[in-house]
């Protein structure tokens, strides 16, 4: 097994080419690309398995610059811990990978939420989810949506002040940079970015932390009512697959699929992405496709994608694999001609 990271990638005289430079000078020229045999790789690596979710590849040491833009770690981590948790791995175990909603940082928000101290009805009934949450952001649990409410609200308190409109807007909704910078916020107390600068007082970590959870019970509350059994996941979390035309009713009855209330969010293993709106968490990202392939048998390979076979919008085919899709269930895709012709539902033959 191997990981080759390919293509041309530049060194640069002076810079990184995240930001504009007086391209006239010729201070900032590329001088060449990095070297072949210097890109990162690997083979048959000593731990047996080679595990990637656009996470950083090379080491803070390597001598070039790939790029700042890394994705955040926690999905690439938790691939990882499955993958050693056990000795042998089944094509069942692959897909429970594939599938997992396990989130590493919101469970660390978790740890310290689930202490706060408060006097608010609501917020204790939420409190109770959080404290009961296994950690896993599945569509109806109701955890995951008060701590992701929670989370949004304490960006929003402790950054949009901070910085200019539009930046707060871009570090938002890049999403990775904040959910790091609050993850080691947590483990340091006394970090200065705790403290309310428009304020004479000191605030402290605690009181960030349950006026953030105030307004993310606020935020469900003005959503669906003071009933925290409601405040499912599923319900700001939604993946619809929209056609071009589905914006115009009564077409997008035909043409949309969903949406449909979906798992998980961009750091977990199955990555389900958003950008925070006012009323919802719709979803941006998704694994389009999911395969795991049995290279003793390859008939037993098994697939799924997001909507079906058919794009017409009249086919039985059209949204047939969308909750399977949703759900982590897979269809077997035939291989051999033998199984293909078994498998076979129809033929369209093409004469010139």
């Amino acid at each position: 097994i191997g990981y080759q990271t390919p293509g041309n990638i530049p060194i640069r005289a002076q810079g990184d080419g995240t930001v504009p430079v007086p391209g006239w000078t010729g201070e900032h020229e590329w001088t060449g690309y990095i070297p072949f045999d210097e890109l990162p790789m690997v083979l048959n690596p000593s731990n047996h398995f080679i595990a990637t979710a656009n996470n950083q590849v090379a080491p803070n040491t390597y001598k070039y610059l790939i790029t700042r833009d890394w994705s955040a770690p926690y999905r690439a981590a938790r691939i990882t811990e499955l993958l050693q948790a056990q000795d042998k791995l089944s094509a069942a175990d692959l897909a429970a990978i594939q599938g997992d909603v396990y989130s590493l940082p919101l469970v660390e928000l978790a740890k310290y939420v689930q202490e706060l101290p408060t006097d608010d009805f609501l917020s204790r009934r939420a409190l109770d989810y959080v404290k009961a949450w296994d950690g896993k952001m599945t569509h109806d649990a109701q955890a995951p949506a008060i701590l992701e409410a929670t989370f949004h609200a304490l960006v929003s308190d402790l950054f949009e002040k901070r910085l200019s409109a539009e930046t707060y807007l871009a570090y938002r909704n890049e999403g990775g940079g904040a959910r790091q910078f609050i993850d080691a916020l947590l483990d340091d107390p006394q970090n200065e970015w705790w403290d309310n600068p428009e304020t004479p007082a000191r605030e402290t970590r605690t009181e960030r932390l349950k006026t953030a959870l105030q307004a993310g019970v606020n935020f469900l509350g003005t959503l669906y009512g003071d009933a925290p059994p409601e405040w499912k996941w599923g319900r700001i979390h939604y993946a619809t697959f929209a056609h071009p035309f589905g914006s115009l009713k009564p077409l997008n009855l035909l043409l949309n699929v969903g949406p449909v209330p979906t798992s998980g969010n961009s750091f977990t293993v199955n990555n389900a992405g958003y950008r925070p709106e006012k009323d919802n968490y719709a979803q941006r990202a998704v694994a389009s496709m999911r395969l795991i392939a049995d290279v003793s048998n390859w008939d037993a390979t098994q697939w799924i994608h997001t909507t079906g076979e058919s794009g017409q919008p009249l086919s039985a085919h059209y949204s047939d694999l969308v909750y399977k899709w949703r759900d982590v269930k897979y269809e077997l895709l035939p291989f051999t001609r033998e199984q293909v012709e078994k498998a076979k539902a129809n033929v369209l033959t093409l004469k010139p």
